[in-house]
C-alpha cells in the first residue's frame, strides 16, 4: 500500500490566504469599541428637531480617528444613536454634544440656513455634555430656546 503525501505548495497556499484573511477581519473588528445603545431627544422652542443632525464628539479625545456616534432626530424629536452601524449605539464616555439643523432652499441641496443658534454646532462651544455607560441610555431631553 502506498501513502500520497500531498504537494507542499497545496497545503501552504490555503494556510497563507486563510491566516490572511483572518487577520485582516480580526484587526477590524478588534479596533471597534463595545457600544451601548443611546436614545435621546431634541426640542428648539418647544418642538421637535426634525432632520437635524446629532453628533457626539470624544471630550478628552482629539483623535479624528475616535468613533463619532451620530443620529438624525425624527418627527417626535426623538433620535437612537449610530456608531459602527445603524442604531447600534456608542461607546462608552463622555462627549460634547453638537447639533447641526438646516433649512435648505427648494431645490437646492447643500448651503442651507441653520435654523440653531451657531453655538450648538461647534464642538468647542456647544454647552451640551452626556455620558454613555455601559448600559442602555436614555439621555435627557435637549431643549433648546
Amino acid at each position: 500500500m502506498t501513502s500520497r503525501i500531498p504537494n507542499q505548495r497545496a497545503i501552504l497556499i490555503p494556510a497563507l490566504l486563510a491566516g490572511v484573511i483572518g487577520l485582516s477581519c480580526t484587526s477590524t473588528d478588534s479596533q471597534r469599541l463595545p457600544v451601548y445603545p443611546v436614545r435621546g431627544e431634541v426640542f428648539y422652542q418647544g418642538k421637535p428637531a426634525m432632520g437635524a443632525q446629532v453628533l457626539l464628539v470624544p471630550a478628552n479625545d482629539s483623535d479624528p480617528q475616535s468613533p463619532r456616534p451620530h443620529g438624525q432626530v425624527g418627527q417626535d424629536g426623538a433620535f437612537v444613536l449610530s456608531t459602527y452601524q445603524a442604531g447600534d449605539g456608542a461607546p462608552p464616555g463622555v462627549y460634547v454634544v453638537t447639533i447641526d439643523w438646516q433649512r435648505h432652499p427648494p431645490g437646492r441641496g447643500g448651503g442651507g440656513t441653520s435654523l440653531l443658534p451657531p453655538k450648538y454646532s461647534k464642538p468647542n462651544e456647544s454647552p451640551l455634555r452626556v455620558t454613555v455607560t455601559t448600559e442602555p441610555n436614555q439621555l435627557l431631553p435637549v431643549q433648546i430656546p
